[in-house]
C-alpha cells in the first residue's frame, strides 16, 4: 500500500496488518488503532511521518526511516525478528524494548543507524539471543547485524549478554565504520557464540568507528578486527576462546587477558599487541607477520599451540618449560622465518608428541619445528652466553 502524500486512504480502523508493505512519502500519516504489524515492510521516506500510537508489535518485519522520515511508536515493546534501519539524521528511541530474539533460519536481521545524526536507541534492552535451532546447515544460518555507519549511533547501553544458544550456524555481526560511528554496548559482559567455530560472531571497527565495550569480560567464538584507526574497548576481557584476533597498524592492549584458547592471534605490520597478564595460549595459533610485535612477559603455557614468527621479529618466551602436542589429526608448528626472526624458548626442557594409541594414519599428531630463510628457533636469544 502506497500514498504519495496527496492521495488518501482511510485506514483509521485497521488494528492488525500482516505480510504487507506500507510506504509513506511527503505526508503526515496515522494508523491510530494499529496494534500489530507482522512479516512485512514499513518505509517512511523524506519529509514524511507515521504515527502508530497503539502499536505494540513489529515482528519479523522491516522498519525503515529514510531521508528524514519519522515514526512515532510510543508503546512499541516487541521487535523480535525485525530489522530497524534508521538513516539520514533521524533519531529513534524505543524505551519499552527489553529483549530481542532472532531465531529465523536462513535470514539476516539488522539493527542499523547510518549517517550523521542518525540514532537507534534501545535504552532498556538487556538480552540479545540469536538462535535458529540445532541440526542445520550453513545455508540455514540465523544472523543478526548491528551496524553504526557513516556517523550513526546504535545505543544498546544496557545489554549485558549476547548469546547464540543453539550451538549451530548462527552469529551476531557488530560493525562500526566511519568518523563518529558508535555501537554503545557499555554494559556488555559476555559475548558468547556456541556453534563450535563453524560460523563465529564478529566485532569490526574501521575508519574511526567505535565499539564501546568497557565491561566486556568473556568472548567465545567472536572474531575481532580493527584497521588501526577504529577502536574496540577490550580492556576488561580476561577469557577469550575459539576466536580470531587480528591487529594491524596500531598499538593494541589486552591488559587483563589471562587465557586464549582454540583461536588465532595475528599481529601484522607496524602493530604491537600487549598482553601483560596472559599465561596461556593453548590449542591456538600466534602469528607475528611483517614486523608485528607481541609482549607476553608471563606466558607459561603454549601446549598444542603454533607460534609463527616472521619478518625480522625476535620473540623470547622464558617461562615455557615444557611443550605437549597430543591433538589427533593436527599439525602444530614452531617457526621462525626470515633474517632476524627468532623464536627463543630458553627454558624449554621437554617436548612430548603423543596422540594416544589405537590410531590410524589420518589421526596423526604432528609437531613441526622450522627455521626458514635465515630464521632461528633456539634455546636462547642471540648474543647471550
Amino acid at each position: 500500500m502506497t500514498t504519495d502524500g496527496i492521495g488518501t486512504i482511510a485506514l483509521s480502523n485497521v488494528h492488525t496488518w500482516n505480510n504487507s508493505i506500507l510506504t509513506v512519502s511527503s505526508i503526515d500519516f496515522s494508523l491510530p488503532n494499529l496494534t500489530t504489524f507482522q512479516a512485512g515492510r514499513i518505509t517512511v521516506n523524506a519529509d514524511a511521518s507515521l504515527s502508530m500510537p497503539l502499536l505494540t508489535t513489529i515482528e519479523s518485519s522491516v522498519l525503515t526511516l529514510a531521508d528524514g522520515g519519522n515514526v512515532e511508536v510510543p508503546i512499541l515493546e516487541n521487535i523480535n525478528r525485525a530489522s530497524i534501519l534508521v538513516g539520514s539524521g533521524v533519531p529513534l528511541t524505543l524505551p519499552l524494548i527489553t529483549s530481542y530474539v532472532q531465531d529465523v533460519r536462513n535470514t539476516t536481521r539488522t539493527l542499523r543507524a547510518s549517517g550523521i545524526g542518525s540514532e537507534l536507541n534501545l535504552p532498556n534492552l538487556r538480552n540479545i539471543n540469536v538462535s535458529g535451532g540445532v541440526g542445520r546447515g550453513f545455508n540455514e544460518a540465523s544472523i543478526l547485524q548491528i551496524e553504526a555507519l557513516n556517523g550513526g549511533v546504535v545505543g544498546l547501553s544496557r545489554v549485558g549478554q549476547i548469546e547464540d544458544t543453539s550451538g549451530d550456524y548462527d552469529g551476531t555481526l557488530i560493525k562500526s565504520e566511519g568518523q563518529g560511528s558508535l555501537v554503545d554496548l557499555s554494559s556488555l559482559v559476555n559475548f558468547i557464540d556456541n556453534d563450535g567455530g563453524s560460523f563465529p560472531s564478529f566485532m569490526t571497527a574501521n575508519d574511526r568507528g567505535q565499539i564501546r565495550t568497557p565491561n566486556l569480560a568473556t568472548l567465545r567464538e567472536v572474531n575481532v578486527t580493527t584497521d588501526g584507526i577504529g577502536t574496540i574497548a577490550l580492556s576488561n576481557v580476561h577469557t577469550w576462546n575459539n576466536s580470531i584476533l587480528t591487529v594491524s597498524s596500531i598499538d593494541f592492549s589486552l591488559p587483563n587477558l589471562t587465557t586464549f584458547q582454540a583461536g588465532r592471534i595475528t599481529v601484522n605490520a607496524d602493530a604491537s599487541l600487549s598482553m601483560p597478564l596472559l599465561t596461556t595460549i593453548e590449542s591456538s595459533v600466534l602469528t607475528l607477520a611483517d614486523g608485528g610485535n607481541v609482549e607476553v612477559p608471563i606466558l607459561e603455557n603454549i601446549n598444542r599451540a603454533s607460534i609463527l614468527v616472521g619478518s625480522g621479529v625476535p620473540l623470547t618466551l622464558p617461562l615455557i618449560t615444557s611443550y605437549v602436542q597430543d591433538v589427533r589429526n593436527t599439525t602444530r608448528t614452531l617457526r621462525a622465518s626470515g633474517i632476524g626472526s627468532e623464536l627463543n624458548l630458553p627454558n624449554l626442557r621437554n617436548i612430548n608428541v603423543s596422540g594416544g594409541v589405537g590410531r590410524g594414519f589420518n589421526e596423526a599428531s604432528i609437531l613441526q619445528i622450522e627455521a626458514l630463510n635465515g630464521g632461528v628457533v633456539g634455546s636462547k636469544p642471540r648474543g647471550t652466553n
